[in-house]
């Protein structure tokens, strides 16, 4: 049976990302093809996504992919936008030599952009997935909507559109994505603890390459200013080219990326990486209440490497461990943590973990011995006020033989676990 969202089909469920879910909808009334991002009813991001969407449903602009409608019932809430056939710079140049108009395809993504902010309206989560080659130029999907699902990395939006430039021209010439921000193309890889280059990556490019990395991206330049007017980074463009200092060059690890993709993240201080992922406990089977819109599925953002799990336990510092039995759904009280022991060291990037409950405060640490108390050591990352899929991972990437989850509950009392992946590489 299909499901239905006032008059919009949803037709084919193409990913979720931190509790949202993306669908491809046909809306019955004018008989067309529809983008439709739909979170639960209850999810506490309702508000700001119905105020986000209105504000760019009056962006004008022919390479922005519209916002349409926002429509909701008692189970789920939706953003109606326009959809759009063709392929993204991401899916273009994986596995494939750079754009040969990367330039015109960047200055007319700056151009975009300037339009937006000069109407006080910004994307803030843009990536190499969010932009669309057409016949007819490109096309910029997700305003209005993007910034809302995606966690936040503390930065403003504005600055997260001028970084987001550089990063997508990065992408453009290189094929993979130098950001911590999610994105389907490999890490870039990392030289002296900075990330590459574009020149050490892609010989022979003119130095206007190189310049955009070193004015919008920190995981290059550190020291960088992002409060400047997008408009400005057309003058890298503008300005005379010559060949830049010859770098050595960098040889990128064989890419095996689906079109369905990898969530990937650079780290400053990392060596070149490419992020595995894994799935420690998978759709935990027991669980008491099931999704109504967990058929049609086709794209998912994990794959990869099992990290080797040898237990999993709920702890505090009161009593004894718990341990967890596998295909099971588990609650945890707030000051308590799922404590993961791992079979061998690993370095451990990023950690999933699906809610019964939105509002709950996260913080992970990865150690070389068991713990019983939060503190800052080999702190991976922490989330306030998570959605009911929760990413949590931080600025670097660290080693240990235990992951330890700790769960705050602003209100007290417990929450439901239903699902935890764990994602990282041997060390």
């Amino acid at each position: 049976m299909v499901k239905q969202l006032e008059h919009y089909e949803l037709t084919e469920r193409i990913k979720q990302v931190n509790g949202a879910t993306w669908w491809r909808g046909w809306d019955s009334k004018l008989e067309r093809d529809v983008s439709i991002w739909t979170i639960p009813a209850t999810d506490p991001r309702v508000l700001k996504l119905r105020a986000s969407a209105a504000a760019a449903a009056n962006l004008h602009d022919p390479r922005v992919l519209r916002v349409l409608d926002v429509v909701g019932d008692e189970n789920l809430f939706g953003v109606i936008s326009e959809w759009i056939h063709g392929v993204t710079i991401a899916e273009r140049v994986l596995g494939r030599a750079p754009l040969a108009d990367a330039e015109q395809i960047i200055q007319s993504l700056i151009d975009c952009l300037a339009v937006a902010h000069g109407q006080q309206i910004h994307h803030g989560a843009l990536t190499a997935d969010d932009v669309v080659l057409t016949s007819s130029g490109i096309r910029v999907r997700g305003f209005g909507i993007a910034s809302v699902i995606n966690e936040p990395f503390g930065i403003t939006e504005d600055q997260a559109d001028f970084s987001a430039v550089g990063a997508i021209g990065y992408a453009a010439v290189t094929a993979t994505w130098p950001l911590l921000t999610n994105c389907s193309l490999p890490a870039a890889p990392t030289a002296a603890g900075l990330v590459a280059l574009p020149s050490q990556l892609t010989p022979k490019l003119p130095n206007c390459w190189d310049n955009l990395a070193h004015l919008t991206l920190p995981t290059v330049n550190p020291n960088l200013n992002l409060a400047r007017p997008i408009i400005e980074l057309n003058n890298v463009f503008t300005a005379p080219k010559s060949k830049f200092i010859n770098l050595p060059t960098i040889d990128l690890p064989p890419s095996t990326i689906s079109r369905s993709g990898l969530i990937a993240a650079v780290a400053t201080i990392a060596s070149l990486l490419i992020v595995g992922s894994v799935l420690v406990f998978s759709s935990l089977s027991t669980s008491p209440t099931t999704n109504s819109l967990e058929d049609n599925q086709t794209g998912t953002d994990l794959r990869n490497e099992l990290l080797p799990v040898a237990q999993v336990s709920v702890i505090d510092n009161e009593n004894e461990p718990k341990l967890i039995p596998a295909g099971t759904v588990f609650s945890v009280a707030a000051g308590q943590a799922i404590q993961i022991q791992l079979r061998e060291r690993r370095t451990v990037q990023r950690i999933e973990i699906d809610l019964t409950v939105a509002g709950v405060n996260l913080l992970a640490q990865v150690t070389d011995a068991a713990i019983t108390e939060k503190s800052d050591v080999g702190k991976l990352g922490e989330i306030s006020e998570a959605a009911s899929t929760a990413i949590v991972f931080g600025p670097r990437f660290v080693t240990g033989n235990f992951l330890t989850i700790w769960v705050e509950v602003p209100g007290g009392g417990n929450v439901q676990i239903s699902r935890v992946a764990a994602y990282g590489t041997p060390s």
